[in-house]
């Protein structure tokens, strides 16, 4: 978790003026930055939520658990739970668990079961060849201030999938990463290794996928990075004076179990209203220079 690196020039994915090349530049790269997702209000109720969970511990606590804040680590399960499969009953457990008022609950439905999936759906469309989304899961992402704390390269799937014993027939799924605060190379921006530069790294080594890597990609409070399950991705050490915050929710395009046939999914598996107004085409792009043109489009026109 620890791996100094060096930064990378490599290039980001290139910009793209419509819906299509912007769904291809996915399919391609695996990756996208989308600005202005979240809106004030949804980031003011994660932030606010966020924090709370982050004074219940010790910044040392938190960095010893690599930095991941569970929404749902007080409230275990059974195999049964209609929560793990229904939308109204995990609204109802999860505002139970974080003591949400009614107007949180309203957001919350909103935005995990129907806008970042309806954007997530349409990115794994061009990508698995399936219509269905799924939640998959849920947490935030806080690194403490001068905490020194890097996530190394790493692939979500090889670390959330290891008990499956069919992984290899799982198609990839979608994580969708919230910046809550402003996002910089200084405060633990995110890097990637796009899908076409990993196909032929053979023997992966820190510096093979350095070397492939896209510069730190920054983000505003509010913006959202959408990735694949199998792409390479790392983020350096908070060294700001105040933490940084990200939310992460995840989207599949099926139920994700442990074993094939099996009913239990292996987190959850509710399904999503995908069909959200709006689409990618509309969306527009800009480059940042500062950082070897990060792939960004705006929200705005959704």
């Amino acid at each position: 978790m620890t791996t100094k690196r060096t930064r990378s020039s490599s290039p980001s994915p290139p910009p793209s003026s419509s819906g299509s090349s912007f769904l291809n530049a996915f399919a391609t790269h695996g990756w996208i930055s989308v600005q202005n997702v979240l809106s004030p209000s949804e980031l003011e109720r994660l932030q606010a939520e966020c924090s709370a969970l982050y004074t219940r511990q010790s910044a040392e606590a938190i960095a010893e658990q690599g930095c991941v804040l569970d929404v749902m680590a007080q409230c275990p399960m059974r195999d049964s739970d209609t929560a793990r499969v229904e939308s109204s009953r995990y609204l109802e457990t999860r505002a139970k668990q974080l003591k949400s008022v009614d107007n949180d609950q309203q957001v919350f439905s909103s935005l995990l079961f129907e806008k970042l999936p309806a954007i997530a759906g349409q990115l794994m469309a061009d990508c698995t060849e399936s219509e269905g989304v799924f939640f998959f899961n849920e947490h935030y992402v806080v690194k403490p201030p001068k905490s020194h704390v890097e996530f190394r390269w790493h692939r979500d799937d090889d670390e959330q999938l290891a008990m499956c014993v069919d992984r290899e027939t799982i198609r990839p799924y979608v994580s969708a990463w919230c910046a809550l605060d402003d996002v910089s190379s200084a405060n633990g921006a995110l890097q990637f290794v796009s899908l076409d530069e990993s196909g032929d790294l053979g023997e992966e080594t820190v510096e093979k996928l350095q070397l492939r890597a896209c510069a730190p990609v920054p983000a505003k409070a509010g913006d959202v990075l959408f990735f694949l399950s199998n792409v390479w991705h790392c983020s350096s050490s908070n060294e700001s004076d105040a933490p940084r915050r990200a939310f992460y929710a995840q989207y599949s395009s099926e139920k994700i179990t442990a074993r094939p046939k099996e009913v239990t999914p292996l987190s959850f598996a509710i399904p999503c209203n995908s069909k959200r107004s709006g689409s990618l085409a509309g969306m527009a792009t800009a480059c940042d220079s500062d950082y070897k043109s990060s792939k960004k489009i705006k929200h705005s026109d959704l």
